[in-house]
């Protein structure tokens, strides 16, 4: 297999969100802003961005490790969750 096609950060952002709100709708999945802005940063539905105890099994499922109320990815680990869940996103 060849290299990778480059993906932009947005599409990125857009493949991971989907992912992610298949496994939990109320998560919250944004591209960082600023100096972050290669970043995904994911948080919860709970007053400031804390995660449900369905959202944390949702990032475990996955395999994201997370803080109280904050998971983030940056370039190579987002290539690396799209790769590892591409079959996903095709369904």
């Amino acid at each position: 297999m060849g290299e990778p096609e480059y993906i932009n950060t947005k599409e990125r952002i857009k493949l991971i969100r989907a992912v992610l709100k298949r496994e939990c709708p109320t998560l919250s999945v944004r591209g960082g802003r600023g100096t972050a802005s290669g970043w995904c940063d994911i948080s919860g539905s709970l007053p400031n961005g804390v995660f449900t105890d369905e959202e944390r099994r949702a990032l475990e499922r996955v395999g994201l490790s997370y803080c109280e109320n904050w998971a983030g990815m940056d370039y190579l680990e987002q290539v690396a969750f799209i790769e590892g869940n591409i079959n996903v996103m095709r369904c």
